[in-house]
């Protein structure tokens, strides 16, 4: 795999909040420099603009939509999940679903969300599946919080660590079918 840069973007999850992020981890195994554009209690709404990425850049966005899945009105923020796929166009990217995770009162009133619900959680998602062609793996939130309904929505770095190396076993198996397409098309 011919990368420039891991980019990593998103919320908490992805700034580092609850320890080294699973793009940080990715960026170290795969010898790579790795920008960190992500932003605690922030949407993707709110950064989508400045997302910056192109061929050769690896897009980890785990949670970059979390926050916008407290939108009362749906259409902000499924457009940014479009801006997200334009302005990444040509770069590799992992993205996660939003998951089915109320973050409490707190961290709710901290991002100040719009919403005690995630009313947006289900359109957002849709976006998401959509976009996610090619070059593009995609995690299952829900999957990766299963067995942990009582933990802190930023579970610990261990829980991290291991989707990173989810993510990097999924690249290279990707990359190893690219290789063999291209020596069959030789």
């Amino acid at each position: 795999m011919n990368l420039l840069a891991v980019v990593i973007v998103g919320a908490s999850i992805a700034s580092g909040f609850s320890g080294k992020p699973s793009g940080e981890w990715l960026a170290e195994w795969l010898n790579v420099p790795y920008r960190n554009e992500a932003r605690i209690a922030q949407g993707l709404t709110e950064f989508v603009a400045t997302v910056k990425a192109g061929p050769g850049d690896l897009v980890v966005n785990l949670d970059g939509s979390y926050w916008d899945s407290y939108k009362r009105n749906c259409a902000a923020p499924v457009k940014a999940v479009h801006a997200f796929y334009a302005q990444t166009k040509g770069a590799r990217l992992v993205m996660a679903t939003v998951p089915e995770r109320d973050a409490g009162w707190f961290y709710r009133a901290v991002a100040g969300a719009e919403s005690s619900t995630q009313n947006c959680r289900a359109p957002i998602n849709v976006a998401i599946k959509e976009g996610c062609t090619g070059d593009c793996l995609l995690l299952d939130a829900d999957e990766l919080y299963t067995g942990r309904e009582n933990e802190d929505i930023h579970l610990t770095p261990e829980d991290w660590k291991k989707v990173a190396e989810h993510i990097y076993k999924g690249f290279l198996a990707q990359t190893k079918i690219d290789s063999a397409l291209m020596q069959r098309n030789v």
